[in-house]
């Protein structure tokens, strides 16, 4: 089950909410994973009892989550990408990765058997805000389109839109990780 939580809120009463709709959700539909997009979070910064895992699984999950690690930041950061293999799932989990940039743009998990493999992606492709998103300098400066553009034009990279290079690099990424495991 894939679901854009627009900020898991670890950080503030909206959590006590938030966190038991999933788990409610996830149960009612007893799904076998979960791709969560805009989780909000600086997963550097969560203590061990805000670990996704913990927060909507079990110990038997596997998880993997991803946000922007290029830059500072607060407990809270637009973006971010996380995916769960819960256990009927997760004793099939081969491999999990992220975007390697540090972006956290996008994670996946690769699970399977010796005859059948897939692999799960979840992402969140950055949209350009509008003039009235931008307005006040704080809001703009923390979107995902503006940690983006500064991380481009660190890397010099000034000819490419964030949305370009997510699609270019996600393509190679593909194409990568299709080779390394000898898919055709």
């Amino acid at each position: 089950m894939g679901e854009n939580v627009n900020n898991l809120s670890l950080y503030d009463e909206t959590r006590d909410w938030k966190i038991p709709k999933i788990k409610e959700i996830n149960k009612r539909y007893q799904t076998d994973g979960l791709l969560l997009q805009e989780c909000g979070t600086d997963f550097r910064q969560t203590s061990p009892d805000q670990a996704l895992d913990v927060l909507l699984g079990d110990s038997d999950c596997r998880a993997v989550a991803a946000n922007n690690v290029t830059e500072a930041s607060a407990r809270t950061q637009h973006g971010g990408v996380a995916a769960l293999n819960f256990p009927r799932l997760a004793g099939f989990t081969l491999e999990t990765g992220k975007d390697s940039t540090g972006l956290g743009r996008w994670v996946y998990t690769y699970v399977g058997t010796s005859t059948h493999k897939t692999r799960i992606i979840t992402a969140y492709r950055p949209v350009k805000p509008s003039r009235s998103q931008i307005k006040g300098r704080q809001r703009g400066w923390y979107t995902v389109w503006s940690q983006h553009r500064r991380y481009i034009r660190k890397k010099g990279l000034e000819n490419i839109s964030p949305q370009a290079m997510f699609s270019r690099d996600l393509v190679q990424q593909l194409l990568r990780n299709y080779s390394l495991h000898g898919c055709q």
